[in-house]
């Protein structure tokens, strides 16, 4: 009844006595006094009234806990936003004053951060008009580190609070470049990473000793800021960042661990086709370098969105020309023709007939060769159980035709028997559909001997593929002596 806010039920239960009389302090799962914390939570006021003026051994402890930590319905009403709430309970004296300071587990002034995360600039406001001993700490940590108020309020697009608190002066000043885990200017870095461009006009705006430093690092390097932006897909805060010159453009081929060009990289990786296109529109000394390497190879920013599934960045990407068009074939430390392997192993059918589709000295070469043998392409769609882009490999035809008995490690069928063992039975169905010179070998062996596909699919569990393998008939047959392999499968029995 306090949780939905039904006062005239709550009245009429706490007017019950003796034996009837209803414990108003008792807990749920989260801590005691359960009703007052939940009617505090709801913004129900009349409620809240209504249990605070009981007396004695029925007055409510409004300090109440949850998991150890004090001040539970004052902390949730500032979170949640009930200003009529929290300036009930900022009223209360005597032993029933709130500690507005309280700690919740990630630290101390747990209302005043919980009133910032959640943009309540009136609470927040109310809070920041105490003075005294009950002025709040507006600099207070968490596990992240200062600042933590300011800083979620960044993280969290809280405009209004945000100017609420860059207004406050002297001591109270908030310390805009504080660092959390990741490196310094936390809250500018946040509100990149996050999309607020409000929020990032607001802190670039500032001057003098608060002019925020828009290059700097975290753990994965420099210009965190604007990679953060690129990553995330934020292109009005993207084209916010790239605007900036002197002293603070931006650098665009920042490197993270991964190498240079991180910014654009990642926008490729998570397709975001807008700042990509963005980006390669910069000209002279900003000119990305499309085919950066990573790690693994050249044309990384390629072979990401071809990873990624992400079809129109790999358009944009391969109508560069000149200087600028994108190796297709580019290798990685896997093979030659990475980004059409890629495609296959992401299951991205768009993406695969994109690549397909191109012709001449550009024709990806579908036979390419990975560290296990011939055929990467199709034996990584196989493994992965991407059954539509098996089917596009199949139906290739003359010189691209597939090789579907190619080995990897020296064993033959590699295909075939990926797919029985990874359970994708699809696949399987398609490859035992071929006919003549591509019929698969079903009893084709390994190192640990014949009837590999079926010993894989038994070992598996994968039911639906020994169902299949146990009706093939007769020189496909699955001989007696494997057949007992089957046997812990109960409904397959009939089969054996």
């Amino acid at each position: 009844a306090c949780f939905n806010g039904h006062r005239g039920i709550v009245r009429e239960l706490l007017g019950l006595t003796g034996a009837r009389a209803v414990d108003v302090h008792a807990t749920d799962g989260y801590g005691p006094e359960a009703a007052f914390r939940w009617a505090c939570t709801q913004g129900y006021t009349d409620i809240v009234h209504e249990l605070l003026a009981l007396t004695g051994a029925r007055a409510v402890d409004v300090h109440a806990t949850v998991e150890d930590r004090p001040e539970a319905a004052f902390r949730w009403a500032c979170a949640v936003g009930h200003l009529d709430i929290v300036r009930e309970l900022l009223g209360l004296s005597g032993a029933r004053e709130v500690d507005v300071h309280a700690v919740n587990g990630d630290g101390p002034e747990a209302a005043f951060r919980g009133a910032c995360q959640g943009g309540h600039t009136d609470i927040v406001r109310e809070l920041l008009g105490l003075s005294g001993a009950r002025a709040v700490d507006v600099h207070a940590a968490d596990r992240g580190g200062p600042e933590a108020a300011f800083r979620d309020a960044c993280r969290n697009g809280h405009t209004d609070t945000v100017r609420e608190l860059l207004g406050l002066t002297g001591a109270r000043e908030v310390d805009v470049q504080a660092a959390d885990e990741d490196g310094p200017e936390a809250a500018f870095r946040w509100a990149c990473f996050r999309g607020h461009t409000d929020i990032v006009h607001e802190l670039l705006g500032l001057t003098g000793a608060r002019e925020v430093d828009v290059h700097a690092a975290d753990d994965q390097g420099p210009e965190a800021a604007f990679r953060a932006a690129c990553a995330n897909g934020h292109t009005d805060v993207v084209c916010e960042l790239l605007g900036l010159t002197g002293p603070r453009a931006v650098d665009v081929h920042a490197a993270d661990r991964a190498g240079p060009e991180a910014a654009f990289r990642l926008a490729c990786f998570n397709g975001h086709r807008g700042i990509v296109r963005e980006l390669l529109g910069l000209t002279g000394a900003r000119e990305v370098d499309v085919h950066v390497a990573d790690e693994d190879g050249p044309e990384a920013p390629f072979r990401w969105a071809c990873r990624g599934g992400h079809t129109d960045v790999v358009r944009e990407l391969l109508g560069l020309t000149g200087a600028r068009a994108v190796d297709v074939h580019a290798a990685d430390g896997a093979g030659p023709e990475a980004a059409f392997r890629e495609a296959c192993m992401c299951g991205d059918t768009d993406t695969v007939r994109e690549l397909l589709g191109l012709t001449g000295a550009r024709a990806v070469d579908v036979h390419a060769a990975h560290k296990g043998g011939p055929e990467a392409a199709l034996q990584a769609a196989c493994i992965l159980g991407h059954t539509d882009i098996v089917r596009e490999l199949l139906g290739l035809t003359g010189a691209r035709e597939v090789d579907v008995h190619a080995a990897d490690e020296d064993v033959p069928e590699a295909a075939f028997r990926w797919a029985c063992r990874g359970g994708h039975t699809d696949i399987v169905r398609e490859l035992l559909g071929l006919t003549g010179a591509r019929e698969v070998d079903v009893h084709v062996a390994d190192e640990d001997g014949p009837e590999a596909p079926f010993r894989w699919a038994c070992r598996g569990g994968h039911t639906d593929i020994v169902r299949e393998l146990l009706t093939l008939t007769g020189h496909r047959r699955i001989p007696e002596s494997v057949r007992q392999a089957a046997s812990k499968f109960e409904s397959l029995k009939y089969l054996i």
